[in-house]
């Protein structure tokens, strides 16, 4: 299993947005929007169609909060289908990884690849408290439950910052060489890079960054007076 946090983009900028990028596209003949996908919500949203409102509502409660939406996929390889219950569970239990589980979200299953995956679009802003917690390493976090849900259901084992270790029954951190070894391989064109780009149909790390980090990256200093902390919000926001 793959697990990927989305960076901030056109179409997940805005709850609406996302929620129609996810859920819906063009019929072949007519070309009027039909639903894509299997929907599940969270409790404490009311309905499908009024989801996206119902979290921007509980978003703009909290001002200081700019960005409240959380986009992150989970991806199974090719030949591996998990049923309803399986990738329900698999979206609560990343949920719970990254102590979202009480936040409103919406879980949307896409079967149109190669590959199954779901999408899961969360609610930064808590709708009882309000309360927008940073959250840090959630890559290493999500990385963490997929191979936990991997050990769960005898899903295929996927490279990642973390390894199953069945003696404590937990996701433990890989040594040092593991990681140099895991990140050369992320900058060629195959071994953990070609399952990436094979289950998420998406360039490899290092293309990512060149493409879309780089530019930015340059842009920025250009300008005057800027900070370390400018940097670090850029790159905050490309995960």
């Amino acid at each position: 299993m793959i697990v990927k946090v989305q960076p901030s983009r056109k179409h997940s900028s805005s709850f609406k947005r996302l929620h129609e990028y996810l859920t819906q596209e063009r019929d072949a003949e007519t070309g009027k929007p039909v639903l894509r996908g299997d929907v599940v919500l969270s409790w404490n949203l009311l309905g499908f169609d009024t989801a996206a409102g119902e979290m921007q509502g509980v978003a703009s409660l909290n001002d200081r909060c700019k960005d409240a939406v959380c986009h992150y996929e989970l991806s199974w390889p090719p030949g591996e289908r998990p049923t309803r219950p399986q990738w329900t569970d698999s979206a609560l239990q990343t949920l719970r990884a990254l102590g979202y589980e009480d936040h409103q979200h919406m879980i949307v299953a896409h079967d149109d690849k190669k590959h199954f995956h779901i999408h899961i679009m969360v609610n930064k802003v808590h709708p009882e408290t309000l309360r927008a917690p940073t959250r840090y390493n959630n890559w290493l976090a999500l990385d963490a439950a997929a191979r936990l849900l991997e050990a769960k259901y005898g899903w295929a084992h996927t490279p990642g910052m973390t390894r199953w270790d069945e003696e404590s029954k937990q996701a433990v951190p890989i040594s040092r060489s593991e990681r140099n070894a895991l990140r050369y391989a992320r900058q060629q064109p195959t071994g953990a890079a070609a399952q990436v780009e094979h289950y998420q149909d998406q360039e490899s790390l290092q293309s990512y960054v060149r493409a879309e980090v780089a530019p930015t990256v340059s842009s920025l200093l250009t300008k005057r007076n800027v900070t370390w902390e400018h940097l670090h919000f850029l790159l905050s926001k490309a995960h």
